[in-house]
């Protein structure tokens, strides 16, 4: 079984000094600390490049079903006003009812 005592994290000069935190555990935690903010930094550029990624795809995306919506009423029109003109051919006068 491996035990992990618990340190006092973001500890001071001011703590070292009264004795409270021992200088190794604070230089510890400056250094766990330092690792933390490198990663955070690394990996938000990363996300940050992934981010701007996804958005120009979700733009893209976004037009191209603009284009299709836009294609899909312009067939549906077509076809109303295909209907429409054989109705008209079978029945110029308008004189049958459906």
């Amino acid at each position: 079984m491996v035990k992990l005592p618990k340190k006092k994290g973001h500890a001071t000069e001011e703590m070292v000094i009264d004795g409270r935190v021992r200088r190794d555990d604070k230089e510890g935690n400056d250094e766990a600390d330092q690792a933390a903010e490198n990663g955070v930094t690394e990996e938000q550029g990363e996300l940050n490049f992934l981010g701007w990624k996804y958005a120009a795809r979700l733009k893209a995306y976004t037009r191209f079903m603009d284009k299709v919506h836009t294609f899909i009423i312009k067939v549906r029109k077509g076809q109303k006003l295909q209907m429409e003109k054989k109705a008209k051919e079978k029945d110029p006068f308008g004189t049958k009812r459906n």
